[in-house]
């Protein structure tokens, strides 16, 4: 049951399978255990950051929106930085508020310093890189976490090519 989750276990929500990352105050850090669609980070090839990618908005609507009402209800918005990439220093933009969001360069390292549990696949068993909100090297490219090693690539990735997309969201239990 989601209402005694831990850290570790997978629930189900809203028609998927999500990981829970972290557990505090009641509330559930989730992630979807499989990519769930691959996308562009943004459909056009320009400097972006998390705040205007064309992802971003897709989440927070369409995604967030084929929720039911009581489930809705339970996604936590969240107050979401967005730093710079340290190792290059392209600029993460403007913190946001987001339902639905990606992790982060930090996050990712924290949630999978296991390597391998960062390696993820899509419903029909095929390996796919996943994309992370932060920037890449610069800001025409948006980190990653890599599908073969599940190491994260703080680089990145052209934002206008197709990667993997694992929403992560807080949860009330």
């Amino acid at each position: 049951k989601a209402a005694s989750a831990k850290k570790g276990d997978i629930i189900k929500f809203g028609g998927y399978d999500w990981r829970v990352l972290d557990v505090k105050d009641g509330k559930a850090l989730i992630i979807t255990d499989k990519i769930i669609e691959t996308r562009a980070y943004n459909e056009k090839f320009t400097d972006v950051t998390w705040e205007i990618c064309d992802l971003r908005a897709y989440l927070n609507g369409e995604f967030y929106n084929s929720f039911g009402k009581s489930d809705k209800a339970r996604v936590v918005k969240t107050k979401i930085s967005n730093k710079d990439n340290r190792q290059f220093g392209a600029p993460g933009g403007k913190d946001t508020d987001d339902y639905i969001f990606l992790l982060s360069i930090d996050e990712a390292k924290e949630y999978f310093s296991d390597f391998a549990a960062g390696v993820a696949y899509d419903s029909k068993g095929n390996l796919h890189l996943w994309w992370l909100r932060s920037p890449g090297a610069v800001n025409i490219c948006a980190a990653i976490v890599d599908s073969g090693s599940g190491f994260v690539i703080d680089a990145g990735r052209y934002v206008y090519l197709d990667g993997g997309v694992r929403p992560a969201m807080w949860l009330t239990l």
